[in-house]
């Protein structure tokens, strides 16, 4: 399942916050939250001796907002004035998601890794083991350079499993099943796109648990 955006902004707003919360700690002060009745949306309260801050970590997605920031941080400070403290905002980027899409990759890596040398973790696990499909789940990493291309990243291998023979099979003595496994990959690739080597480990290790 793919987390959505909204789920993403929570998450990376409350990592600033301990983020924030870690050096403000390793700095000397002390972390304390504030009474809701006088907390006015602060993300952040320290304090090490007479010196008190107020943080507030807040998104802000388009220029329409700007009058909206300049209402929050006069807020904020009015509020900071009656408890002897210095405010502070820190406006944060929303985390934007980058697709890359390479078109046929899943494809040219499957059919290298059977055309190549079929891999013998997965061969050991049936007496005929074929792969169905490789799905790309995320691509880390592009170099290009002018003569070729390289590519790393985490994709899932889908196999089939047969037990005994075809007519095995048949008779009802032998036994089919699926399944997948997470794998890397780090590939070159040339300048028409055809894969010159692929590096790859496939993690077999659930299959035996």
């Amino acid at each position: 399942m793919k987390l959505e955006q909204k789920y993403l902004d929570i998450c990376y707003i409350n990592a600033m916050i301990m983020q924030y919360t870690d050096i403000l700690k390793a700095e000397g002060f002390t972390i304390k939250p504030l009474p809701l009745c006088q907390n006015p949306h602060i993300d952040l309260y320290a304090y090490k001796g007479d010196e008190k801050r107020i943080y507030e970590f807040k998104y802000y997605k388009n220029t329409s907002s700007i009058n909206t920031k300049k209402s929050n941080l006069k807020t904020i400070k009015k509020y900071a004035k009656t408890i002897g403290a210095e405010a502070f905002i820190v406006y944060l980027t929303p985390l934007k998601e980058k697709t890359i899409e390479f078109e046929d990759l899943e494809s040219k890596i499957l059919g290298y890794i059977v055309e190549e040398n079929f891999p013998e973790e997965l061969d050991s696990l049936s007496t005929h083991t074929s792969i169905k499909s490789i799905y790309i789940d995320s691509i880390n990493s592009i170099s290009i350079s002018e003569t070729s291309i390289n590519i790393s990243g985490d994709a899932t291998i889908s196999v089939s499993l047969q037990y005994g023979s075809n007519s095995d099979l048949q008779n009802g003595d032998g036994d089919e099943s699926s399944e997948s496994f997470p794998m890397t990959f780090d590939a070159d690739l040339d300048c028409n796109l055809n894969i010159i080597k692929c590096q790859y480990e496939i993690d077999t290790d659930d299959f035996y648990k």
